[in-house]
């Protein structure tokens, strides 16, 4: 195998220079996925399935690049590696850009309205893609071992939960106390494009001393390179089990702040659900890093989307009247589990490019990593997408202020079965087809052996 293995640096991996990105990375996925739909339904009085399938539409040309970066960061030679510049550049669009996501104009017509945040949004999706997709890269670049990979991506994870926490905390209370309305969203937007911006340009410069693999000395047509990660069966099974994960996760984030709203009458409890989720997703960090020692990362995998779906289920039995510390209860469970589908599902990303290295003998990280970004993307798409459609079915009127709007009995039902029972199912149907995930730590320890002890030989 003729790889860059030459031109590699042997440093150790920068656990908290990669890292700190998930707090920009956390961020920026958890403030679009949970105030878009919403800013758009009640602020700019858009009709439900218009947003959702404005939302879907967004993200069309987003999934399309992901892929295409990947190639040019597989492809990319600098001094810098082949990585890192992109952190940079694509670090300063998603700042720019998400200063102005939440400050639509107020056009008369709807359609401008409507045009304005799919434009802006595919800004920001398209900065996200071009820091996203070489970072996400790099872990298999930066060590051989597959513990390091996952000690890698679980800091990452700890820093994207608190940047998931900062949005789904902070950003609400900031709305509120900054007046509420079009004021209130317009500094939202400032205030967590800065900490994006400083974030991503925080790993820029963490991972200057991190070990990378320079270009591949034997370069193949795309279409060739893309066939080679299409065989990749591992890479395949994961990623059906991953977008229909992350639909799940779209769906209920979307529809939080309507179940905050109308199903528990707190408009201000939105940011203690994400409290009760995010701090118990942080904490089990580092034990399902623990266990993924010992137990292997599918069954890992299987077991925290069973706690999402059970958690799940049980908040659709809450109401109004429910006691608070029961409602929270259930977001505990979900929060406990969504910690470890997240540490776990980008642990697993690293193992199948380094799996697909040993197997084809090409350097083809980012078309991997553009893949599962793509992918990612394509889940909160059509989890947005799915429940504009429940609340539009069931008939959820839009407003086009921040007062709470009478909503039907019919209505009402919708938002709890977009928040609670089809996120519920996809994360079921998701944890069946991971069963067929191949991969397992044995396999990947003695591919790794065997390697080592081809390299000694040579």
């Amino acid at each position: 195998m003729n790889t860059s293995n030459h031109n590699v640096k042997k440093v150790p991996p920068p656990y908290l220079g990669f890292g700190i990105a998930g707090l920009g990375t956390g961020l920026v996925v958890q403030v679009p996925i949970l105030f878009l739909l919403v800013y758009m339904t009640d602020i700019l009085a858009i009709p439900a399935a218009l947003a959702g399938l404005a939302l879907f539409g967004s993200r069309v040309f987003d999934i399309i690049t992901d892929p295409i970066m990947g190639i040019i960061s597989d492809r990319t030679r600098t001094r810098w590696g082949r990585r890192r510049p992109y952190l940079l550049l694509g670090g300063v669009t998603v700042a720019v850009s998400l200063v102005f996501l939440f400050s639509a104009p107020v056009y008369e017509s709807m359609y401008a309205r409507l045009a304005y945040i799919m434009g802006l949004f595919i800004v920001v999706q398209t900065g996200v893609t071009i820091f996203m997709v070489p970072y996400y890269a790099m872990p298999a670049e930066m060590t051989d071992d597959n513990y390091q990979r996952t000690k890698l991506m679980s800091t990452r994870a700890f820093f994207s939960f608190a940047g998931a926490l900062i949005g789904g905390v902070l950003a609400p209370w900031i709305v509120i106390n900054a007046g509420g309305g079009e004021k209130g969203y317009a500094f939202m937007s400032l205030v967590v494009a800065v900490i994006c911006g400083c974030a991503f340009i925080a790993a820029f410069f963490g991972t200057a001393r991190a070990r990378f693999a320079g270009r591949d000395v034997h370069t193949i047509p795309v279409k060739q390179q893309i066939k080679v990660a299409l065989n990749n069966r591992p890479f395949n099974i994961f990623m059906v089990s991953f977008v229909i994960y992350v639909t799940g996760m779209g769906c209920f984030a979307a529809t939080v702040p309507y179940f905050a709203r109308y199903t528990l009458e707190r408009p201000e409890a939105l940011s203690v659900v994400w409290i009760f989720i995010l701090v118990p997703a942080i904490l089990a960090i580092p034990l399902w890093t623990m266990i993924t020692k010992t137990i292997e990362k599918k069954s890992c995998f299987i077991a925290a989307l069973g706690m999402m779906a059970t958690g799940s289920l049980c908040l659709f039995l809450v109401d109004a009247q429910s006691p608070l510390p029961q409602v929270w209860s259930f977001c505990v469970i979900f929060g406990l589990g969504f910690g470890g589908t997240q540490v776990i599902a980008w642990s697993i990303l690293p193992d199948v490019i380094q799996w697909d290295r040993w197997i084809s003998g090409m350097e083809l990280g980012g078309i991997f990593s553009g893949g599962m970004i793509a992918f990612e993307k394509t889940g909160f798409a059509l989890g947005s997408l799915i429940a504009g459609a429940i609340l539009s079915l069931f008939g959820y009127l839009e407003s086009a202020g921040k007062e709470i709007v009478e909503q039907t009995s019919g209505a009402l039902m919708g938002i709890r079965i977009a928040t609670d029972v089809a996120p519920a199912i996809l994360f079921a149907i998701a944890a069946l087809i991971m069963l067929a995930y191949p991969l397992t730590h044995h396999m990947m320890t003695s591919k790794a052996n065997a390697g080592a002890d081809s390299n000694l030989t040579a």
